[in-house]
């Protein structure tokens, strides 16, 4: 036992200077490959790359029925580092205006674009020390179909559930109530109407205006994509009041004893118009032609009312009647 302990002891100094020798390897080997790759990317590199383009500008008149192509190809020349901070920051979506373009006539009525024609539209989202090559697809083509215009109403599409205390005030308003629309004449012919998207109110908003967009249809251009809605809730309270009955239409000679001779109305009130009811604010009648003699009650009629209540209601409908000559 102790003679390997004295074995291990005398060999140690062999081995840390083996380590050591591997240490200073290893770092010589690393700082080799940093000076290799620096050389590298201090120099000019030429490599293809993909980006992304989304296409802008489009014709008004004109509806787009083929895809065009999500990406490009685009060969570029630049320093490795340039190439290196690209791959690291990521690729940039190329924002390509459609009426910047040199668009050449087909022989079919269509159009088309040659991309290495007009390698400035490509180059201006690359640093200006990138050279561009070629561009693939190296032509594309546009098709489309010629629109015509018709002027169509603005539908709503909203759901209200409010607590009871809470109402409409009005009718919901859109602005603007129509909007100019350009499509192929088969579709326009039986459009209609444009619908907002949905919404769904189930408490009183804090802005009764609202932007609500319009449900997009890849077949038509609308004017515009967003339209104004006011939606006038207010809160409700009930309020109510006694009216007296007025008989109408009784022949001369005659008097209609109504039993009870009142009625109370019920109705709901917005609170932003609140006011005091009168029962001169209504009108209720019994109309002689009207009463069944085989009965002994006759229904009675709400005919006048405040346009600002809302849920009308009155009780008794039909009251007891006698008639006096």
């Amino acid at each position: 036992m102790f003679k390997q302990i004295v074995n291990y002891v005398s060999d140690l100094p062999r081995k840390l200077q083996s380590s050591k020798n591997t240490s200073v390897f290893l770092v010589c080997l690393a700082l080799s490959a940093l000076f290799w790759l620096l050389i590298k990317l201090s120099k000019e590199h030429t490599t293809t790359i993909t980006v992304p383009v989304v296409y802008t500008d489009m014709p008004n008149d004109k509806l787009l029925v083929n895809e065009l192509p999500t990406e490009l190809k685009v060969e570029i020349t630049t320093y490795g580092f340039k190439l290196l901070r690209y791959s690291i920051t990521g690729k940039r979506t190329a924002k390509i205006s459609v009426a910047n373009l040199d668009i050449r006539p087909t022989t079919a009525g269509n159009e088309y674009w040659l991309p290495n024609t007009q390698k400035s539209i490509v180059a201006k989202f690359f640093p200006t020390e990138v050279k561009i090559g070629s561009i693939t697809p190296d032509k594309i083509l546009f098709t489309y179909s010629m629109l015509e215009l018709k002027r169509v109403p603005v539908k709503t599409n909203i759901s209200i559930d409010l607590p009871k205390q809470f109402a409409l005030s009005s009718a919901i308003r859109v602005e603007p109530e129509y909007i100019n629309v350009r499509g192929p004449k088969n579709i326009l012919d039986t459009l209609k109407a444009v619908y907002t998207e949905g919404l769904e109110i189930k408490s009183k908003p804090d802005n009764n205006v609202q932007q609500l967009q319009l449900k997009t249809n890849n077949q038509l251009k609308y004017e515009q994509g967003e339209v104004s809605v006011t939606i006038p809730i207010d809160e409700y309270t009930e309020v109510y009041t006694e009216v007296p009955i007025t008989p109408i239409n009784v022949p001369e000679g005659e008097q209609l004893k109504l039993y009870p001779d009142k009625v109370k109305v019920y109705g709901l009130m917005g609170m932003k118009t609140y006011y005091e009811l009168l029962p001169e604010d209504f009108e209720i009648v019994c109309d002689y032609r009207k009463i069944d003699f085989e009965s002994n009650s006759v229904k009675l009629e709400l005919t006048e009312y405040p346009n600002e209540l809302k849920s009308l209601r009155f009780t008794p409908q039909r009251v007891e009647y006698l008639i006096f000559k």
